[in-house]
This record gives structure tokens, C-alpha cells and sequence, in this order.
């Protein structure tokens, strides 16, 4: 049985697509950067210095279920993806995550 795996740069590709900018508000939610808008010009760069890809279920999350965020979150990150996720970022491994919501919705917090 063959399975197709998805590049990095396909998976960051396709969550970019999803999260058009005209809809959607996308957030790094990561260390010091959490909750700072990012551009998509932002999450390719940080893609440059990256090894891998995620793109996480969050379809369960309240805010999802409330129609204000993407039901995807991407993960992008450098080194050995368990030691990263258990132990945070180091020069050794480490992760970045975003999230993106509902234009509207975050304009509404922003009132």
C-alpha cells in the first residue's frame, strides 16, 4: 500500500490557502509570541530555518465549535518533533505554532 506524506512546505502551503487573509487573522501562539499577528510572509520565513511540518485536529477546541477559529492549527518545526513538543524550544529542537481566526471575530475583541 503506498501512502503519499505530504511535504513541509506543501502542509504550510495548503494552511496558508485555507486561512486566506481576507477571512481569517492568523496568531502565533508560541513562547513570547503568543497571541501576535503574523503574515504569511512571517510563518515562510520561519519555514527557511524549519525541518518539518504539522498541521494539528483542533476541531475539538471551544473556539473552533464557536465558528471563530480554523479547525487546523500549523506546527513547524526543527529537530526531533517529541523533544520539541515535551521540552519547548532549544538551539536543538523546537516548535512554532499558529492558529487563525475569524477576521470579524477578532475585530469585535478588538472594540
Amino acid at each position: 500500500m503506498l501512502v503519499q506524506v505530504a511535504s513541509k512546505w506543501e502542509k504550510v502551503e495548503r494552511w496558508l490557502k485555507q486561512t486566506d487573509d481576507s477571512q481569517w487573522v492568523k496568531i502565533q501562539a508560541t513562547g513570547d509570541s503568543n497571541g501576535i499577528p503574523v503574515t504569511p510572509a512571517n510563518i515562510l520565513e520561519l519555514t527557511l530555518k524549519c525541518e518539518w511540518a504539522e498541521i494539528e485536529d483542533m476541531s475539538e477546541l471551544l473556539y473552533n465549535q464557536q465558528g471563530i477559529m480554523f479547525p487546523h492549527g500549523l506546527e513547524i518545526g526543527w529537530g526531533d518533533p517529541s523533544k520539541a513538543y515535551r521540552e519547548g524550544n532549544s538551539s536543538d529542537a523546537g516548535v512554532y505554532f499558529f492558529n487563525a481566526y475569524k477576521r470579524e471575530s477578532m475585530e469585535s475583541l478588538a472594540e
